[in-house]
């Protein structure tokens, strides 16, 4: 992208003289990132060219505010908007390093768990990724998710043409899923992508929460311990057991209440990732590789903490 582009995009909300535009390589699964110097201050600036990008942004609006008064640090957004195939957001920038640069990361991720808590803590209507700013609410439904996860698993099914499972394996699969439909779940907005490349710490040594693309409604606090079960992206770090027992310490729960939920939230995990593959299938192709890897390393956790 040009930074002629930039410019004029910037000054639809924002009258300061920019000295300096830089790009932020490998930051943004789906957007492009820049940061700008003003005569007074930084800012950051996030554009990406989907039709719905508006529509993402302003539900990161919403769950940055709701957040805050949570007391969950974070940035402070001050534009949003289109021009002309451009979806853009822009923040104040956050002075500080990376969660992955801090050496004590036990403490972030103690902090972590804090967040995660008060996050996991707010009232959502609905269920799922997709928000509707007019309404409030998020637009999708768990009992229709969960039924179309089931009802897919067949003799016919694409997942068993791609060796995720065999056919043997059919009735076992379907067993895990009907589970969800036999219990009650507690529903919360979860930031779905706890991790240290999300975490901005300053000088001040207050942690700061970004990047809330991923935000959905969904059962808690299953749906937010994603990452420390190694079960997220598939590129990032698995944490440490010191470090996910200081993110449990954080949010308040036991080793052993940890584990009892082991065996839902693996359950949980295999259900999204078989719906994100079938997604893949119909969708985006190209990621079929990545979520059939995640699919089979979910499987088989799943069927390794359900048989003891």
């Amino acid at each position: 992208m040009d930074k002629k582009t930039i410019k004029k995009i910037v000054s639809k909300s924002i009258k300061k003289r920019i000295i300096k535009i830089k790009s932020v390589i490998g930051k943004g699964d789906v957007n492009r990132i820049f940061i700008l110097d003003l005569e007074d201050k930084k800012i950051l600036i996030r554009i990406n060219e989907k039709h719905d990008g508006v529509i993402e942004f302003k539900k990161e609006v919403w769950c940055i505010k709701r957040a805050k008064e949570k007391g969950i640090l974070g940035p402070n957004v001050l534009s949003i908007g289109r021009y002309g195939n451009f979806s853009y957001m822009i923040y104040e920038f956050i002075e500080g390093k990376s969660g992955k640069e801090i050496k004590d990361k036990k403490e972030i991720w103690k902090v972590l768990g804090i967040y995660a808590k008060r996050i996991n803590s707010i009232k959502v209507k609905g269920f799922g990724l997709q928000f509707s700013s007019k309404e409030n609410k998020f637009i999708e439904s768990w009992e229709k998710f969960i039924d179309y996860n089931i009802n897919s698993l067949s003799k016919k099914d694409k997942l068993i043409e791609l060796s995720i499972y065999k056919e043997s394996q059919l009735n076992i699969i379907k067993k895990l899923f009907l589970s969800f439909k036999k219990k009650k779940f507690d529903f919360g907005l979860v930031h779905n992508d706890l991790s240290l490349r999300n975490v901005v710490v300053n000088d001040e040594r207050k942690v700061f929460l970004i990047d809330w693309g991923c935000a959905e409604a969904n059962i808690v606090p299953h749906a937010e311990f994603v990452e420390i079960l190694g079960a997220g992206h598939i590129d990032l770090k698995i944490p440490s057991k010191e470090e996910i027992n200081s993110f449990l310490i954080g949010y308040g729960i036991s080793k052993n209440q940890f584990n009892i939920l082991k065996k839902d939230i693996s359950k949980f995990l295999l259900l999204v990732s078989f719906d994100k593959l079938r997604w893949a299938i119909d969708k985006n192709p190209k990621k079929i590789k990545e979520m059939s890897k995640i699919a089979k390393n979910r499987l088989n956790f799943a069927l390794k903490i359900n048989q003891k």
